[in-house]
């Protein structure tokens, strides 16, 4: 069976979701992902990277580094994207290889002193992502906070988000009532992976384990 190698245990006191009710979980008296928090991930600078190739593998930590460049994003071409991760174009064998295991970054961003998620376009393109194939918490590693910070992306593309950019204060309901969107879309992308990929449900039910409990993380704070 293959779990993804990352050190995030399931939560003994939360029962495991079940692809019966993947609809629903946030509607459950299941915990929400902040209910408590947790030791932060590795630090990470959300800046765009120097260049590097369209992908990259890291034999240290096993994973596939996908650069994403300044011209896809502000053309907001998601092409070359969904060619290499969608369900049609994944191979099972891939698809098995690359869970939890994909780092995301942008490249070409390094004259702006902005984080990614406060670029408008970086926003529009990873919106542009989600709406179509809400991918990342199936493929997403989750030993940085780039997961966070990918939300946090999305949710600039709403008009909630998009809204706070204008001065308008958070709410933390609106906040957490935008993250269980996100987790809700993604779950179903997370097992109808798995199921391509031929892995068992256990695996699809550990691997949201793992991203409610790293979502338990303090919410990445941003500037606008």
């Amino acid at each position: 069976m293959f779990i993804p190698n990352r050190d995030h245990s399931a939560d003994p006191n939360r029962p495991a979701p079940r692809r019966s009710h993947r609809r629903h979980h946030r509607h459950t008296q299941h915990e929400h992902p902040h209910n408590h928090s947790t030791p932060h991930a590795a630090p990470l600078t959300f800046h765009a990277c120097e260049t590097l190739p369209p992908e990259v593998e890291d034999p240290d930590f096993g994973l596939l580094i996908y650069a994403i460049t300044r011209e896809e994003v502000e053309a907001c071409d998601t092409r070359r994207f969904l060619a290499a991760f969608s369900k049609e174009n994944v191979s099972p064998a891939r698809a098995s290889r690359l869970m939890g295991n994909v780092s995301f970054i942008i490249h070409g961003y390094d004259d702006l002193d902005r984080h990614l998620c406060n670029i408008p376009t970086v926003c529009r393109y990873y919106g542009a992502i989600h709406r179509v194939f809400p991918a990342w918490l199936f493929y997403s590693e989750l030993s940085t906070l780039t997961l966070q910070m990918i939300f946090w992306c999305i949710l600039n593309d709403t008009p909630i988000g998009r809204a706070a950019f204008n001065g308008t204060a958070w709410e933390a309901e609106a906040y957490i009532a935008e993250l269980m969107k996100f987790i809700d879309a993604g779950a179903e992308v997370v097992y109808s992976l798995c199921e391509h990929a031929g892995l068992e449900e256990q695996v699809a039910d550990a691997r949201m384990e793992e991203i409610i409990k790293y979502f338990k993380q303090p919410p990445l704070k941003q500037s606008y």
